[in-house]
């Protein structure tokens, strides 16, 4: 649109970077934000694939080596709790076996001074009951010697022994002090187990503390030679993510680049075709050579116009998907991670574009079917153009032509199922799921059949989520 008097004000107008001036009527001059990698479509509305700056995709690239190196971390994190809890668990169990121990050795220490004391108990009441024997033999002995310094003419009881003391001694001496003695063994033992329980209870603490310090350190260790790992795989997997970006990114550049080259070349062959059917035209002698040259004239425009659907078609196929396609794909493991074996720049667009050809053909052969069907490749037996008119201007042709775009949307299920069946044994390859791969077929069938009203019903679900409403 031309901007009235502009050039007049221009070096007065301050214009924003990255914006361009446009004008309206009724509405004078106004900026927008500059279109970026534009590519328009015949007979659609415009479409547009965006091309990521450096920064933005530098900016990506660290998004997702954070991801990586955070899902890393995360897995380790949890590999040294569960490693930490062993040892909290080992050292728990071996403060409460010692402690075990010493209990079991308490317990021990008073079932020992009992069996001592009974012991002390027995040979006291041996000695008690001995000592009434010892008596009753002294006495007796005593006895003999009276009556023996009776016949030498002594006195009785000049020997001055006393039995009766003798015996008390004998059962000090025999019994008590025997008695006293195993009781003193006893509560000695006694006391020593019970010193030995606490001092395995302190000494099994310190051994387990000495040992979880030990895993600790050890844990402690490998996190940081495992962190020290996470950070170099970090720095390759961000290598990995902008090289494959970057690659995305010129692809899609060279993509745009070679549609625009391709629709150049297809508007001069529609110029210089132009020129020519004009030429022609001005030089036909009859009505019969001027429907042919028309109908020679619009069969060439037509297929100017294939080829510049198609070039449009690879055009997307190369840039508007590959970004996302490669960005899903080095997600899923970069060697710096040590993930999968991602595909290639050139790999994923060919594979892609492979696809998107052979949905094509799945659909051509359809058309081609119901086309054959229809009948209106040629014109009946016995038609003369001389006398009937040309046939692709006929009213027979029109209605078999109408005909044939009636059954192709009624045949749009089946256009779908065939599509996404050619479709899906290349996308698999690069790990589309269900969804992707349905959405892609439906992108391309629905750009060359308008979907039936049935099919939307039906399949509402599917096109609440792919408007993003899912």
């Amino acid at each position: 649109m031309a901007l009235p008097n502009f050039n007049r004000y221009r070096k007065n107008v301050k214009v924003p970077k990255g914006s361009v001036i446009r004008y309206a009527k009724g509405q004078g001059y106004y900026t927008i934000p500059k279109p970026k990698g534009t590519v328009v479509r015949p007979g659609t509305k415009q479409s547009r694939t965006v091309i990521e700056t450096p920064a933005q995709i530098e900016a990506r690239v660290r998004k997702m080596a954070d991801e990586a190196f955070n899902r890393e971390k995360s897995t380790w994190d949890a590999e040294a709790e569960r490693m930490r809890k062993d040892a909290e668990g080992r050292r728990q169990g071996m403060i409460e076996a010692y402690a075990a121990a010493g209990k079991a050795n308490a317990a021990m220490g008073g079932q020992v001074q009992a069996g001592w004391n009974l012991a002390g108990e027995q040979i006291q009441g041996l000695g008690q009951a001995g000592t009434g024997t010892v008596a009753d033999a002294l006495r007796a002995d005593l006895t003999t010697q009276d009556q023996a310094l009776a016949r030498i003419g002594a006195a009785t009881g000049s020997t001055g022994f006393d039995p009766t003391s003798q015996a008390g001694v004998e059962s000090y001496r025999g019994g008590f002090l025997p008695a006293e003695l195993m009781t003193r063994m006893g509560g000695v033992a006694n006391e020593a187990l019970l010193r030995g329980a606490q001092n395995l209870s302190e000494r099994g603490t310190q051994e387990a503390f000495a040992e979880f310090n030990e895993d600790e350190a050890d844990i402690r260790a490998k996190t940081f030679e495992a962190l020290a790992g996470f950070q170099e795989n970090r720095a390759k997997n961000e290598q990995d993510y902008r090289e494959m970006l970057m690659g995305a990114r010129q692809d899609q550049i060279d993509a745009i680049n070679d549609a625009k080259k391709i629709l150049a070349d297809i508007r001069n062959d529609e110029a210089k075709l132009k020129q020519q059917y004009l030429i022609a035209r001005m030089n036909a002698n009859t009505k019969m050579e001027i429907a042919q040259i028309d109908a020679i004239y619009k069969a060439e425009v037509l297929r100017l116009r294939g080829l510049a659907d198609q070039a449009l078609i690879n055009q997307r196929n190369a840039s508007a998907d590959l970004s996302g396609v490669k960005a899903d794909d080095i997600a899923k493991g970069g060697t710096g991670s040590g993930g999968s074996k991602k595909n290639s720049p050139s790999t994923v667009s060919n594979t892609v574009v492979r696809a998107k050809t052979a949905g094509n053909d799945a659909i051509q052969t359809v058309f081609d079917n119901i086309w054959a069907k229809s009948g209106g490749a040629n014109p009946p037996a016995g038609w003369n153009e001389e006398e009937d008119g040309v046939w692709g201007q006929s009213d027979e042709y029109k209605a078999k032509v109408k005909w044939s775009n009636e059954q192709r949307r009624k045949s749009f299920g089946t256009i779908m199922l065939r599509t996404i069946t050619a479709m899906s044994a290349h996308l698999k390859a690069l790990g589309y799921t269900p969804f992707q791969i349905k959405k892609m077929a439906y992108q391309t069938v629905s750009a060359r059949v308008q979907p039936p009203s049935w099919w939307t019903t039906a399949n509402k679900d599917f096109l609440s989520k792919l408007a993003g409403k899912g």
